[in-house]
């Protein structure tokens, strides 16, 4: 590999051939004069450059149906995160499936204290009495999660039972957005975010009737497509040229006889 003398310093001299390397033998095309596409890496340069991801290379992509390596499927996601729009564009199979030790979205609706995601998750029919490899259902982490306040364990047992009614689902929302807030606030900070509790409520959980400033150009969206037909009218479809050739001794009129079938091809 193209180490200088000291034996730790990477070469930057792409071009450089010694023995053992593929690349840039006696005759052969130089390395650097390729343009390779940004994915790839190849070991002269991988060493220094490392793979660089943007947000580009995965937004809009965590609904594709794969799971992260922890086994996270979306709606494992809006139950830590309080979001319901998030839970209903999950599939009745994301609804109930298990991380890699065995939690499933209910069991992040208890650990992250979102009763309103755990009602949600029974009236779509997840399974809210699955048991993890530490043996334990969502009812039980109620009892064994230490960051759970008693009016938070009362929401989930609601919840958990598909009781938990309106009004207590908005104080559990109010009560998360407060829980989380940073501690020293100024209490002109805290009077605002008091004033903006409808709309932090739909930020966040997308819930509640908050409405927004603008109108969603849905009807823009429904619209059927009026582009115009094209008029270019489609090739007809006929035998391709044979890139063939006979050749053999004989009469004139033997040609004639032998290629009297393909005459009419085209050359």
């Amino acid at each position: 590999m193209p180490y200088l003398e000291d034996g730790e310093t990477w070469s930057r001299d792409f071009n450089v051939s010694e023995e053992g390397m593929a690349e840039n033998r006696p005759g052969h095309r130089k390395f650097g004069s390729y343009n390779l596409p940004t994915w790839a890496k190849h070991p002269l340069k991988h060493p220094f450059n490392g793979v660089v991801v943007g947000p580009k290379d995965f937004m809009y992509t965590a609904g594709d149906g794969f799971v992260n390596p922890l086994g996270w499927s979306i709606a494992h996601v809006a139950a830590k995160y309080g979001d319901v729009d998030i839970l209903d564009m999950c599939s009745q199979e994301e609804l109930s499936r298990p991380t890699s030790v065995g939690e499933t979205p209910a069991h992040y609706c208890v650990m992250h204290a979102t009763p309103w995601c755990l009602q949600k998750l029974v009236e779509l029919g997840a399974n809210t009495t699955a048991v993890d490899q530490a043996g334990n259902t969502p009812e039980d982490k109620i009892w064994k999660t230490k960051d759970l306040h008693a009016t938070e364990q009362e929401w989930l047992f609601q919840a958990m039972k598909g009781e938990l009614i309106e009004k207590n689902s908005v104080k559990a929302q109010e009560y998360r957005l407060v829980k989380n807030r940073c501690a020293g606030n100024d209490p002109v900070v805290t009077d605002r975010l008091d004033k903006d509790m409808l709309k932090l409520r739909k930020f966040w959980f997308g819930t509640g009737e908050y409405e927004l400033p603008y109108q969603r150009p849905q009807e823009m969206a429904n619209r059927p497509l009026d582009l115009p037909a094209s008029k270019v009218a489609r090739p007809q479809k006929k035998e391709p040229p044979l890139p063939v050739g006979l050749i053999f001794p004989g009469q004139g009129s033997q040609y004639v006889g032998m290629l009297k079938d393909v005459i009419e091809r085209p050359a």
